[in-house]
Order: C-alpha cells, then structure tokens, then sequence
C-alpha cells in the first residue's frame, strides 16, 4: 500500500495566507464603499442637507405641526403621523410598558394598536433611534424621575436597573451613559448633593 503525504511548500502557504487574508479585505472595501455610495444618493436627509439631531439634544415630544421634509418617504401620511405620536405618548404615559422586562416591539404593537413597521418607522423618524434604543431611553428617563423617592433611595443600582425593566447592570449601565453623558453612580451622587 502506497501512503500519500501532502507536502506544502513556502509559496502554497503564501497563496494560501495571502487568499485567506488580503483577498477578502480587497472585497470588501469596494462593497463597503459602493454601499454608502449608494446610501448618501438616496438618502433624504443627506438629499436636503438636513443633519440628525442626536436624540439627547432633542425633547423626545416632537412637533407634531411641523412636516418633515421625508414626509413623502412614510409609510403612513401626516394625520396618521400625528394620531400614531399621540397614542404612543399616552401609552407611555399612562401605563410605562417599557417598565416590562424584555418587552418588544410586537408588544407595543399590541399596546398602541399601530403596527409594528409603522412603529418602527415612526420611531426611527420622530426620534432618530431604533426601538431597542428608544425604550431604554424611556427606562433611564424613568430612573432619573424616581431617583429622588425614599423606596428608590435604599435601592441599590441594581434594582433600580431592575425596577426600570433592564435585565442587566451592564444594559442598564451603557443606556444610562448613553443617554445622560454619566454613569448611574456619579449621576445619582450630583443628584443627592443638590438635595
């Protein structure tokens, strides 16, 4: 019986790194720029040079008077911008879902009765945050109105993360900096010093 050893030279394993490695880079950054090329040309804000607003410059109650001037991209039209951004406040408001550990958007589709692209859109838009972004943003606003209780004052970080739905410290901990510039203990010491 004859056994077969493959042998590899110096240049197969030059071919070889040189296919695994630089080829792909090669790939890649021409999709990557044909992409974005492709993203600025139909984009409407780069269009008419209207900039994102970061989301913690801007009140999260948006001007429901004001047209957009993507307008004619929604998939809704503009009475049923304005109905759809006051359900979603009230629901907010008055019954604090995202207060519901792993809740999502098909839930705020139930809750509000729009459906779930339309919220995601709406979101997207009005807020300039994806969902995921948007409800943490109501839970860090939520920690910061309650910091001041007495129950909320022997909670330790944790369970305020927990009393405001996250399901964990480190969720809790980016979304509170991402949203407030600070981290949740630094911002809860400046809080009970003005006190």
């Amino acid at each position: 019986m004859v056994h077969f050893s493959p042998q590899i030279d110096d240049n197969a394993f030059v071919s070889a790194a040189y296919l695994l490695f630089f080829v792909p880079h090669v790939v890649k950054q021409p999709i990557f720029r044909f992409i974005n090329t492709l993203k600025k040309k139909f984009s409407p804000e780069l269009k008419s040079g209207a900039h994102r607003i970061p989301a913690m410059e801007k009140s999260m109650a948006p001007i429901l008077e004001k047209e957009r001037p993507d307008q004619g991209q929604l998939l809704y039209n503009k009475d049923k911008r304005i109905a759809y951004l006051q359900t979603l406040e009230e629901i907010l408001i008055e019954e604090q879902p995202f207060l519901t550990k792993g809740y999502s958007i098909k839930d705020l589709s139930d809750d509000t009765g729009i459906p779930a692209h339309h919220l995601s859109c709406l979101i997207n838009k009005e807020y300039q945050m994806n969902f995921q972004n948007f409800i943490n943003f109501q839970r860090v606003e939520y920690v910061k109105s309650q910091i001041q209780l007495e129950e909320w004052k022997q909670l330790s970080l944790e369970g305020m993360a927990w009393q405001a739905g996250f399901t964990s410290r480190t969720t809790f901990f980016r979304a509170f900096i991402k949203n407030t510039g600070k981290a949740p203990s630094y911002y809860l010491g400046e809080t009970h010093q003005k006190v």
